[in-house]
């Protein structure tokens, strides 16, 4: 099956100006993100390096797996060192924050290609990592905005000063499409104008009201939005948006890891429609997240966040999808002896639609 590494080695020796950025550049861009950049690019629009060069560094290092989310991550980046296509990249604004307190998890990187007649700047905002809080944060979506939406935001307006008469995309992948989506749809029209293109991969949607903004209506049109077809989480709450639903080797959670997602040439493969199965989960999901108060949605998620923490690091996993079983298999083992959380699991399922 071809996937992002192919890809690379069938385009990494043409540039940008002869083939220009496409959705697999942006696949590519938002795993970017999730490399930990933060000991070499600081938070500031001035300071540059390098993507190759930085690469390299990373890569010669004896602890180089580290730097790296996914094993998959290591071989992509280290394939891409070596790329003409991407030597005329450099990263600025990198930012890593992480506040247990406030429930904070957030990361983002600017990318810009200064290539003559093929300029372009990237914001790419990356997902949820392998932690609690991180996780946390992401089921508080089905509650209300999260932290981490307001510091895109932020994140965001500071970038586009930097731009000057070049096209602006803005992606991610998980977590990270949804603050792409938000952070542009709360822009002003004037910053608006600005950006060319959205791109969010398999990625948590909105409340209804998120989409009666005129903000949002006029970012609509820019929005390119893919989930693989037996996709959860690019499924949960509601995306008034074209879906691209897209070919996966995997199947349902373990689809959320984009190196089991199947591309041709310079697109990624895309089905008809999403699984029987997809359909069934996330529609459960959803009415319930619906017909359930916001106090016993948050009563629920701070009683199963109570049970997880309570196992420590053995549930941050190097892995998402691992991560994202080892969750669901603790959760049930300790609900069998936990009364409390039974009551709250069992009211939660039993909401009438």
């Amino acid at each position: 099956m071809s996937n992002l590494v192919s890809y690379c080695l069938n385009y990494g020796s043409i540039s940008f100006k002869d083939e220009p950025l496409n959705e697999i550049d942006a696949l590519i861009f938002s795993r970017l993100s999730y490399i930990e950049f933060s000991s070499f690019v600081t938070n500031t629009k001035f300071k540059k390096i390098s993507l190759i060069k930085l690469l390299n560094k990373l890569l010669s290092f004896k602890d180089k797996s580290k730097y790296f989310h996914l094993k998959e991550d290591m071989e992509l980046f280290t394939l891409i060192s070596k790329q003409e296509r991407y030597k005329h990249l450099y990263l600025y604004r990198n930012i890593t924050k992480f506040e247990k307190d406030t429930l904070t998890q957030f990361g983002a990187i600017t990318l810009i290609n200064k290539q003559f007649k093929a300029k372009f700047i990237v914001c790419s905002f990356k997902g949820t990592d392998g932690t609690l809080i991180g996780w946390k944060e992401d089921f508080k979506l089905a509650l209300s905005n999260i932290n981490a939406q307001n510091e895109a935001l932020i994140y965001l307006k500071k970038s586009l000063p930097l731009l000057k008469r070049t096209k602006c995309y803005v992606i991610g992948h998980s977590k990270g499409g949804n603050l792409a989506i938000y952070s542009t749809s709360n822009l002003t029209i004037k910053e608006q104008k600005k950006i060319f293109k959205v791109y969010a991969f398999d990625s948590p949607g909105f409340k209804d009201a998120f989409y009666e903004t005129s903000n949002f209506k006029y970012i609509k049109d820019l929005i390119c939005f893919f989930a693989p077809n037996e996709s959860i989480i690019g499924r949960l709450l509601i995306q008034n948006y074209k879906i691209n639903i897209i070919k996966s080797n995997a199947s349902l959670l373990s689809q959320h890891n984009l190196y089991t997602w199947e591309v041709n040439e310079k697109t990624i493969v895309n089905v008809h429609s999403f699984s029987k199965i997809s359909d069934k989960i996330t529609s459960f999901i959803n009415d319930r997240i619906k017909c359930s108060s916001s106090k016993d949605l948050d009563l629920f998620i701070e009683k199963i966040f109570t049970i997880l923490e309570k196992q420590g690091d053995g549930i941050h996993l190097k892995s998402e999808n691992e991560t994202l079983t080892n969750l669901f298999l603790t959760l049930l083992k300790e609900l069998v002896f936990d009364k409390e959380s039974r009551i709250l699991l069992i009211k939660f399922l039993k909401k009438k639609l």
